[in-house]
């Protein structure tokens, strides 16, 4: 890299750090502007710390952003991408997937206000955005929101047909607010990586799983049955291991008849062992392409990068739209 590159690459990085710290000022701003013209009544202080303390019982904290009617963008935003820089971005996009899928949404606008006319106030900055914005955003980015809320279910919104895929959530406060949710202590601006974990369905799989906060990986997919009954029946039915030899197996074997034990187990030839030795390299071959595959398939179909500890969301029971 040459002297004159290195300097673009330094003002580049300069400029960046430049306008995040300003938005970083104006945000911190914004929400302390919003909380001095907000009113601090008995009801609403109890509310906010109620609403910490429910979510601190799963792990989580508020990130808060601006109340300047782009509250809902800022926080899908900081979920999404670490940072609310790219809510007016964020908003346009829903927008146009809006009216791109206009028989979806057209039925649901309010106030008798015509469609076009509801799109074209959604896509000025400033415009608060209801839950049609919140699915419309959700399946154009083919994920799941979660939203919390004082004392009620989560609700999920789903916007993917796959069982699995990326969660945002967001807390919806006061009854016109919406913020980021976060892990407690998580402080950078890094994506969120939250999912969902029914209890009813985990209560089972904590004695062997371990802790609920160390089962962070997609468990390995089994093997096909096919695979499976070829090796129940080529295999030696002994205690012994697959790793030992066949040698290992014929002298168990013998000691087994000097006991007084009847082996059921008919002697394996030469070409029944090499059947069985190609048929457990493939197996092994099988195995290791499929844990690829489960590797490269899993950010891109289920919007998660596996390399990214997960955070589990513990919920006795949620609401889905």
């Amino acid at each position: 890299m040459s002297r004159k590159q290195s300097g673009k690459l330094v003002r580049g990085n300069r400029k960046y750090d430049a306008e995040r710290k300003r938005d970083e000022r104006a945000v911190r701003r914004a929400i302390a502007k919003d909380r001095k013209n907000r009113p601090q009544g008995d009801d609403e202080g109890a509310e906010f710390i109620s609403f910490t303390n429910q979510l601190q019982a799963l792990g989580l904290k508020l990130r808060e952003v601006p109340g300047d009617g782009n509250c809902l963008f800022r926080a899908l935003g900081d979920q999404l991408e670490g940072h609310s820089r790219g809510h007016l971005r964020l908003r346009q996009e829903t927008v146009q997937y809006m009216q791109a899928h206009r028989h979806d949404f057209e039925p649901f606008v309010e106030d008798d206000v015509p469609f076009t006319q509801h799109l074209a106030n959604l896509s000025q900055p400033g415009t608060f955005a209801g839950n049609d914005a919140i699915v419309a955003f959700a399946r154009s980015q083919q994920l799941r929101v979660v939203i919390h809320q004082l004392n009620a279910p989560l609700w999920e919104i789903n916007g993917s047909e796959k069982p699995v895929c990326r969660e945002l959530h967001i807390a919806y406060r006061y009854g016109d607010h919406y913020d980021s949710v976060r892990p407690i202590g998580d402080n950078s601006e890094s994506p969120t990586q939250l999912r969902i974990e029914a209890l009813n369905r985990s209560r089972g799989q904590g004695e062997s799983g371990g802790r609920q906060g160390d089962r962070k990986n997609v468990p390995p997919c089994p093997l096909p049955e096919e695979d499976d009954l070829i090796l129940h029946c080529l295999e030696p039915h002994s205690p012994a291991g697959q790793g030992e030899s066949c040698c290992q197996l014929e002298c168990s074997d013998s000691k087994s008849s000097e006991e007084g034990v009847v082996s059921q187990r008919p002697k394996i030839s030469n070409r029944q062992r090499k059947e069985h030795q190609r048929l457990e390299k493939k197996r092994r071959q099988e195995e290791r392409h499929r844990q690829k595959v489960l590797q490269s398939r899993a950010p891109q179909d289920q919007n998660q990068n596996l390399s990214e500890p997960v955070t589990l969301v513990p919920a006795l029971s949620t609401l889905s739209i």
